[in-house]
């Protein structure tokens, strides 16, 4: 969020530290230094292509992609992604539950 990302520039300056840590603000949006208040779809869906190109295991892919989508689930589709087993079960839920646009090397085969 951006008032929050002020706030540590700005307490970050007071105290002459170096840089501010935000490993779990950024794994939940990686565009938050791009002035996003929440993680844009885009960035899930490149997320994703990248995820499968540079060959990540699923587990890795599962969990960064569900902390990206946290603030979007409600607690029926989180329990729903948890349950997922496969990065085609990824894209299928991003593109029927949530409208996300994926990349077309992603989309199930039916679909391209």
């Amino acid at each position: 969020c951006a008032n929050h990302l002020s706030f540590r520039h700005v307490h970050s300056h007071r105290r002459q530290n170096a840089g501010v840590m935000s490993a779990r603000g950024i794994l939940a949006n990686p565009a938050l230094f791009g002035g996003y208040d929440a993680v844009p779809a885009e960035c899930v869906a490149e997320f994703l292509r990248l995820s499968v190109s540079l060959s990540s295991e699923f587990i890795t892919t599962h969990h960064h992609t569900m902390f990206m989508l946290g603030p979007y689930l409600n607690r029926a589709m989180r329990r729903e992604f948890s349950a997922l087993s496969s990065v085609a079960g990824i894209v299928d839920f991003l593109s029927v539950q949530m409208g996300v646009a994926v990349p077309r090397e992603l989309a199930p085969r039916h679909e391209r």
